[in-house]
Parts: C-alpha cells; sequence; structure tokens
C-alpha cells in the first residue's frame, strides 16, 4: 500500500489529496466528510458479513449529516 501513496504523491495535484491508510475496518476516518468513497472489491474482499458492517458503521460514524457513502 505504501508504494500507491507514493504513485500517487508524484502526480500532479496528488499530494493535495487527503488519505488515510490503515485498516478501514476500525481506523480513524476523522470527518465529518460529505463524501466517502470506497472501492467496491476492497470491500467484498472482506471475509464476513460482520466485517463488513463494521466498516459501514466505521464509515458512517465519519460522515456529515448530508454525507454520502459511495
Amino acid at each position: 500500500m505504501p508504494a500507491m501513496v507514493e504513485r500517487l504523491r508524484a502526480k500532479a495535484g496528488g499530494d493535495t489529496i487527503p488519505l488515510v491508510l490503515g485498516d478501514f475496518t476500525h481506523c480513524d476516518l476523522g470527518g465529518p466528510y460529505r463524501l466517502i468513497f470506497s472501492l467496491v472489491h476492497s470491500f467484498f474482499l472482506l471475509p464476513d458479513p460482520a466485517l463488513q458492517s463494521r466498516v459501514l458503521a466505521n464509515a458512517a460514524s465519519a460522515l456529515a449529516l448530508d454525507g454520502v457513502l459511495a
């Protein structure tokens, strides 16, 4: 994962995009955010529904009142 962050940072404007690198089932996302975008394949790679629910709850806790998880 750090190599992917380095590639993003090397691109024009890549240093202006806020990123969180961690386990998305429980990392502190900060917030509140109006948009949280998660790649579909990463979500469905979680081995069980309980972990998927934890991810959704974690993301929801970081959303603004009018925020969207996509």
